[in-house]
């Protein structure tokens, strides 16, 4: 392969020879970038306005203008909102035609599993139609957010991040503290919530109504309660667990233990 070099390279005639052949190298990587990286001719011609074969003259005009077009085709990319990290742990990289970004691995991701060990057991009030049922917190938290979502959780409150959307399954169960009299221990009415509604919104999630509880249970097992659905969630929803005794007329007191437990998962 010849190289020709430009016309304003010869017109000085003092030029050493060792910057003659600073420019042959550049050349010859220029050369070695375009056209020797495995790529065929058709290929590299979409990539850079030259392509080089055997025996033909190039010029450094040449060169530079392949070097140009793969540092636009870079600032290009980097314009386009590829991420800059090399990846994300249990993610995948997506993207909307335009911007890259990292999102949580299609299929069923754990989001939330938690239990009360540690905690704290809340009292619930009676069921009645004015209530207040009680805000309960799963402290331990045994897995988090999956990677990518923006999806949140503090304990108490799930929160679904930007990328979060999708349909949801939610479920949880809770024990409570035994009544000294074993048939008298009261189950728990259990609540979704969700976006802050309150207490009767048909925006809620309820319950079955326990009306049978367990006096020939293990002890320690024989009040309880349990929901469990399958909820569309939006990016910036939210959702808490809350609950009541399931008794009109006596109080009741949960559990802190690994039995009364919170599972949220993503379904796509």
């Amino acid at each position: 392969m010849e190289i020709i070099p430009e016309p304003n390279f010869l017109k000085d005639d003092n030029m050493k020879t060792t910057h003659r052949k600073i420019h042959l190298k550049s050349a010859l990587l220029g050369v070695g970038l375009t056209a020797g990286v495995g790529f065929a001719a058709t290929q590299v011609s979409s990539l850079v306005p030259h392509v080089f074969s055997a025996g033909t003259p190039i010029k450094a005009s040449e060169i530079n203008a392949n070097f140009a077009a793969l540092a636009q085709g870079v600032q290009d990319a980097k314009a386009n909102g590829l991420p800059t990290q090399s990846g994300q742990a249990g993610a995948y990289l997506k993207t909307d035609g335009t911007n890259a970004s990292w999102a949580a691995a299609p299929g069923t991701t754990v989001q939330v599993r938690a239990n009360k060990v540690g905690g704290t057991g809340e009292a619930l009030s009676v069921s009645q139609p004015n209530s207040v049922p009680a805000l309960i917190s799963f402290p331990n938290q045994l897995t988090g957010p999956a990677a990518g979502t923006g999806n949140t959780w503090d304990g108490s409150t799930f929160t679904v991040g930007a990328s979060g959307a999708g349909l949801y399954y939610v479920q949880a169960h809770l024990l409570t503290i035994d009544n000294a009299t074993p048939s008298n221990t009261v189950g728990v009415q259990l609540i979704i919530e969700l976006n802050g509604a309150s207490y009767g919104s048909a925006s809620n999630m309820y319950g079955v109504y326990p009306t049978v509880n367990g006096p020939n249970m293990p002890s320690g097992v024989k009040g309880r309660g349990m929901i469990n659905y399958m909820i569309y969630l939006n990016a910036g929803d939210s959702l808490k667990i809350k609950g009541l005794s399931a008794n009109s007329s006596q109080t009741t007191q949960l559990a802190a233990t690994a039995g009364s437990n919170l599972l949220i998962a993503r379904l796509n």
